[in-house]
This record gives C-alpha cells, structure tokens and sequence, in this order.
C-alpha cells in the first residue's frame, strides 16, 4: 500500500515523496513500519542527498491537516546518503506511531491517514518533506 506525497513547499527542488506500509491496520498505541521513496523530477542534475533513518511518523484523520498521533519511542537514528536522481529514487525506512499527541487521550478506532516527515540535506539545500501515505485502519 503506498500513497502519494503532500508539496512541503519544496516544488523548486522537483521532489516527491510516497509513503509504502507493510500493514492494513495497527493496534492503538503501536507502530507500524513503512518506507518513504523520494524522487526528484525527470530532467534534475544528480545530487548527493544526506537523511537520518529510520525517520517517524503518525497519523491523522483523513482531510485534517495536523497529526493526531506520532511514534514516542526511543530510535537508534544512522546517517545515510545516496545519489538522488531521477534514475535512482531513494528509499527510507520510516515507523509510523499511533501513540495520541496529547497526553491522556484515546484516539477512536477507524480510518486515518499516514503522516511521515522526511528532512534531506541536499548540499546547500535542507528541505522538509511531509510524506502522506494511504489511509490505516486503527483497531
């Protein structure tokens, strides 16, 4: 299952995300994995890309626009670094949390959007991605 990404204002760079998951459906309170594939747009000269992995993520209510819940648990982050083309995506391992944002609440079960932020150092260049993928059922 994948979906497409969301422009973070990032259109100059000719960049997109998607996000892949491995499951259907999460249990609240658990997180699931996933990988975010960035391209940059037919026609971009190469360039070294440098990213942190795995990066995180969470979940919203389809057509919100803010999270409702995030990966909280602890990660053993590793530098990374790729050519980026338009022959050679880049894929990054992502987890994606379901753990409420604010402390005390229960998110209900149903259909949520999957939410993964992605920041690149491209040279010069640091861009934020907000990678949205297909909807997750929470049960």
């Amino acid at each position: 299952m994948s979906g497409p990404g969301e422009r973070g204002g990032e259109e100059r760079l000719g960049l997109e995300a998607e996000v892949h998951l491995v499951a259907a459906e999460v249990a609240r309170g658990d997180s699931v994995t996933a990988t975010v594939v960035v391209r940059v747009a037919a026609g971009s000269l190469p360039r070294k890309a440098e990213w942190g992995e795995p990066v995180t993520g969470g979940i919203r209510p389809p057509g919100a626009v803010d999270p409702s819940g995030w990966f909280s648990g602890p990660i053993a982050g590793v530098g990374r670094w790729a050519t980026l083309d338009p022959d050679h995506p880049i894929s990054i391992s992502a987890i994606v949390g379901t753990t409420p944002i604010v402390p005390g609440r229960t998110l209900p079960p149903g259909m949520y959007q999957v939410v993964v932020d992605v920041v690149l150092s491209l040279g010069p260049d640091a861009v934020r991605l907000r990678a949205v993928g297909p909807e997750i059922g929470l049960v």
